[in-house]
């Protein structure tokens, strides 16, 4: 019943005890807002049940989000020896996560999500990394497929609305195709207004299109959010 997670958890790892589920529901409410506190939400989950991979994962995964790598390493290290322990989704979410984000190496990353999406075709956060890592590995068409398939008016895809529209404005940006980054873009800067980021990707847009006075007014009028 939760939207958050009804698409693909049936491929991912066992049930877990309802104490450190609903831990794992809080870590993911605060996942991509607040990722200290998704740590102790998804770190609490994985003590109530040790045989809960997942939570650890989203741990590490939560680690690496917060650029501490040396945890995030060894938490994604103790399942990358207990792969056969993990559900599929697991495995390739692992993957994903553990090679581009903590060891650099995109490829495997993208290989990873690709897998995941194999595995849960219409799940936003499948969608959402199979987008990431094709924009990151330069196949921007492939990142445009996969994000415009991403529902941004529910669940995971609402949370993250604004990482979504930045990646389709940056994979137009790699095609040359600036109007419709300056399109993706304008919507992004909608999606959150007050918040400085979201006015960079106009920026580029403007500038790429020779509209240079404008890109100046933008960057001016982004700087003064926070």
């Amino acid at each position: 019943l939760d939207g958050r997670l009804n698409n693909w958890t049936a491929r991912a790892s066992q049930p877990p005890t309802y104490e450190a589920y609903s831990e794992f529901l809080l870590g993911m409410e605060a996942f991509g807002r607040d990722y200290h506190r998704s740590v102790r939400h998804f770190t609490r989950a994985a003590q109530l049940d040790s045989s809960y991979w997942q939570a650890m994962l989203w741990a590490g995964m939560s680690y690496a989000n917060l650029r501490r790598y040396p945890p995030a390493d060894s938490l994604f290290g103790i399942l990358d020896r207990n792969r056969s322990r993990l559900a599929a989704y697991d495995v390739a979410n692992l993957d994903y996560f553990y090679g581009g984000f903590v060891r650099g190496d995109w490829e495997t990353s993208y290989r990873g999500s690709r897998r995941m999406l194999e595995l849960a075709p219409v799940a936003a956060h499948a969608l959402f990394a199979a987008g990431l890592t094709a924009q990151i590995t330069n196949r921007p068409r492939e990142a445009i497929a996969a994000l415009r398939r991403v529902d941004l008016s529910e669940g995971w895809g609402r949370a993250w609305a604004p990482r979504v529209l930045n990646l389709m404005a940056r994979s137009h940006h790699q095609l040359g195709d600036h109007e419709d980054e300056l399109a993706w873009a304008a919507r992004l800067r909608g999606s959150e207004p007050n918040v400085g980021w979201t006015h960079l990707a106009e920026v580029r847009a403007l500038a790429a299109l020779g509209r240079g006075h404008e890109a100046l007014a933008r960057a001016i009028d982004g700087a003064t959010f926070p």
